[in-house]
């Protein structure tokens, strides 16, 4: 009985170690159709456009000192090709969160990893 406690607690407490986005994570892949700013994108899903928030990557927004900026530089990277995305749900603002990968790689772009590495 002492024994059956004890994996159970070592079951339970390995669950709750795990991060709650990584139960979650779902993929798809589509095309880049819209780049929103640096760190938002649109991605056709299904039919539709989904727009997706970068997950790991803060960039400043249009109006904001280099919003411009970061947007071309997204747009270079991503715009009209296929990726694939790792997601993680939904923000308070009703975008998907994912990790961005790109069809060629299998590397999640995060805070750790430079988009351009992720894309090439």
């Amino acid at each position: 009985m002492r024994l059956h406690q004890g994996i159970y607690h070592v079951l339970l407490t390995g669950f709750l170690c795990v991060p709650p986005p990584l139960l979650l994570a779902a993929d798809f892949s589509g095309p880049v159709i819209s780049v929103v700013d640096g760190d938002t994108i649109e991605v056709l899903h299904k039919t539709r456009a989904e727009r997706v928030r970068l997950h790991g990557i803060d960039c400043p927004e249009k109006g904001q000192a280099y919003g411009n900026r970061t947007k071309q530089a997204a747009s270079a990277l991503v715009f009209g090709k296929e990726v694939t995305l790792q997601t993680y749900g939904k923000d308070k603002y009703g975008r998907t969160l994912a990790a961005l990968r790109s069809v060629q790689s299998s590397q999640p772009c995060d805070c750790e990893t430079s988009m351009s590495s992720c894309l090439s």
